[in-house]
């Protein structure tokens, strides 16, 4: 699959959900998958890489075309006083064709070997984009998911602060309770009522980065189908930092580069650089252009065929000069491989230990919630029994709504961390479309 059919069966998906969306059928469920295929249709700098990819691919295909047959057509009326001379290079002639091939041109060859470089690094930069956006999309949409989920535990807080404010109002009431406790308590509830306003301003700015990446509408429902931690694939085999360096795309550009500049310096280098071509060509003359003036015998029909053979000699420092160029090109691609050699390694390592402490995080969190939730059932059948502490089930509740919160916080992470070490192992593509397929060497 090329990338005109991706972009065109993403940008397809992406107008039927739009589609249904204004025509008012309701929130539509979005699936991590359905997220991913609709930001890489819309993704401006994932859509840029692309272009740039394109225009590099184009010009790799500019300078191999010039190796492929070459067929013109010509007409060359004019007059001539003395000597016919050509114009623009062909003698005068009423009609004529060329069939030119070039079999061998060192410096040409050198332009492909360039050409093949710019191209490569173009794909690993759109690739490493691809997957940046992949990556955008995913963390958007765990980002929402967890933000509703801290929006039900702040309204379970604000809940049980509020009963728990009601006791305490009432103590005072009573007289069983001082004034600051009163304070303390109507503080605790204006603290969770703040609590219930900041986490709804985090799903809804969450919600609005999402419809962005999406391209939903502004003001859109937003159904999530997936849950994102449980949607991701799960890393491959073996060490994070061999799986990083094998599997990053530019990196491999780098190689790539490195490997197409040697390669044009190797040409640029020899002393025999012959340009090899062959060429065939047919010219009607007419009577009237009077050739037989100048020759003994002119034929109407006039054709030829050879090859030629040039070989250069004194170039004013020109070959010495491309060849100091590639191998210039050559040091930096091999220097920026390196450099990017240490960045990766250094980001898998920092990526798997950030994605172990978040799993263990993860599991203390879920054993918090658990251990919440039976001193909530626990204070809830003590109160149904009459022999509960007053505010024994609110303590509790304000105990669940914390351990789900540091719950919603840890998986956050755990997926932020997954979805990094995902990306530099190259495993997150499983989450969209396939990529194009790889260019061929010179």
């Amino acid at each position: 699959m090329n990338d005109g059919r991706i972009g065109a069966a993403a940008a397809l998906l992406a107008l039927l959900l739009d589609a249904g969306v204004a025509a008012g059928e309701g929130p539509a469920t979005l699936t991590l998958r359905s997220a991913v295929e609709r930001a890489l249709a819309r993704d401006p700098a994932f859509l840029a890489a692309g272009s740039a990819a394109a225009e590099a691919s184009e010009g790799l295909k500019m300078a191999r075309s010039v190796f492929g047959p070459q067929f013109v057509l010509t007409s060359t009326p004019g007059v001539t006083s003395g000597l016919p001379l050509t114009v623009a290079g062909e003698p005068p002639a009423a009609a004529g064709a060329r069939l030119r091939l070039t079999l061998w041109d060192p410096a040409l060859k050198e332009n492909e070997a360039f050409a093949f470089g710019r191209s490569a690094g173009s794909a690993g930069r759109l690739e490493s984009a691809r997957r940046e956006t992949i990556r955008r999309t995913v963390a958007a949409y765990a980002r929402l998911h967890a933000a509703g989920g801290r929006v039900e535990s702040a309204r379970r807080r604000l809940a049980a602060r509020e009963a728990l404010h009601a006791r305490i109002e009432a103590l005072g009431r009573e007289g069983r309770a001082s004034a600051l406790d009163v304070e303390r308590s109507a503080l605790d509830l204006a603290r969770a009522r703040h609590g219930v306003v900041v986490a709804e301003t985090g799903r809804e700015l969450a919600a609005v980065d999402l419809r962005i990446a999406t391209g939903l509408p502004e003001g859109a429902a937003l159904v999530l189908g997936d849950d994102p931690l449980g949607a991701l694939p799960e890393t491959g085999e073996g060490d994070a930092v061999s799986a990083a360096l094998a599997a990053d795309p530019e990196l491999k550009a780098l190689g790539e580069e490195s490997g197409a500049a040697a390669r044009a310096a190797e040409l640029a280098d020899r002393w025999f650089r012959p340009q090899v071509i062959a060429e065939a060509r047919y010219l009607y003359v007419p009577p009237y252009y009077n050739y037989d003036q100048y020759y003994l015998k002119v034929d109407t029909n006039t054709a030829s065929a050879g090859v030629s053979v040039i070989i250069p000699v004194l170039t004013g420092g020109l070959d010495t000069a491309r060849a100091a160029q590639a191998r210039a090109k050559e040091e930096r691609a091999k220097e920026q491989r390196r450099a990017r050699e240490i960045d990766v390694a250094r980001a898998a390592r920092a990526t798997a230990a950030e994605a172990d402490l978040a799993g263990r995080e993860v599991e203390l969190a879920r054993k918090g919630l658990a251990v919440a939730r039976e001193a909530l059932r626990v204070a809830e059948a003590r109160a149904r029994e009459g022999r509960g502490e007053p505010d024994g089930v609110p303590r509790a509740e304000l105990e669940v709504a914390d351990a789900e919160d540091a719950l919603s916080r840890a998986v956050e992470s755990l997926t932020g961390a997954r979805l990094a070490l995902l990306s530099l192992r190259g495993e997150i593509a499983a989450l969209a479309p396939p990529a194009p397929p790889a260019l061929s060497r010179p």
